[in-house]
């Protein structure tokens, strides 16, 4: 048994798994009220970036940072 959603992106996800590979993650996209707090968050912050950079460099990808999730996935049907 699997769950779905009411809104699906793509019926072939394979066609994501690049870009989606060639994202990262960090705690800092989101809004001021969200944003991380603290000294030990300041210092991940800078490790977070210059982990993206050398992941990046290593795997020859292009270090970008979608404005959203359709430039990923394409707009939700």
């Amino acid at each position: 048994m699997t769950a779905t959603t009411g809104a699906t992106r793509s019926a072939h996800p394979e066609r994501h798994l690049e870009k989606m590979d060639s994202l990262s993650f960090t705690p800092w996209r989101v809004t001021a009220e969200h944003a991380p707090l603290g000294n030990i968050m300041r210092a991940r912050k800078e490790v977070y970036r210059r982990s993206s950079i050398e992941r990046h460099k290593l795997n020859q990808q292009p270090r970008t940072e979608p404005r959203s999730a359709d430039e990923v996935l394409g707009p939700a049907r």
